[in-house]
């Protein structure tokens, strides 16, 4: 095939996607819903195990069924 043809063939594909892909409607940053920080979830994250930790332990001292000693 001819380069110059074959360039041609190239820039003509390249506009045909360009126009495809502005067709679509994105939604815009302002649009989106605010998401939680990475810190913020990881605080949460810390929270809601440290609470699951407390309520074994709390559980463990309430007199519920312990290990056989040995």
């Amino acid at each position: 095939m001819n380069q110059r043809m074959l360039d041609q063939l190239a820039r003509q594909r390249v506009t045909e996607v360009r126009a495809e892909a502005s067709s679509y409607r994105r939604p815009a940053a302002t649009e989106r819903e605010p998401r939680e920080s990475l810190r913020e979830r990881a605080g949460w994250t810390l929270i809601h195990a440290g609470l699951r930790l407390t309520d074994t332990a709390a559980s463990r001292r309430a007199g519920g069924p312990r290990p056989a000693s040995q």
